[in-house]
């Protein structure tokens, strides 16, 4: 039975498969600017990074995509696109 979330490049390639490699969150912030941070536990890893955006509609929270995340080497960087509540996410695998 399969489960969980993949994530594919836009050749087909798989780049997170949780049922065929041990994935774990390594950080995730709530920010309002462009930023970075440096994360050695990515070191020898694969990684995947993204950025929700959190905005009200009806009274309740929902998300959509709103930064351009990157890495380079340990350094993770964001640019958001305004200055809205965004959650970075960073999940390391091998």
């Amino acid at each position: 039975m399969s489960f969980g979330i993949q994530i594919y490049d836009a050749l087909g390639n798989p780049l997170l498969d949780p049922q065929g490699r041990y994935t774990r969150l390594v950080y995730e912030a709530e920010v309002t600017s462009s930023g970075s941070v440096n994360l050695p536990e990515l070191s020898g890893k694969q990684s995947v990074q993204f950025g929700e955006r959190v905005f009200l509609y009806n009274e309740s929270e929902h998300y959509s995509v709103a930064a351009n995340v990157t890495r380079s080497g340990t350094t993770v960087s964001w640019i958001l696109a305004d200055n809205t509540r965004t959650i970075i996410s960073v999940f390391a695998y091998t």
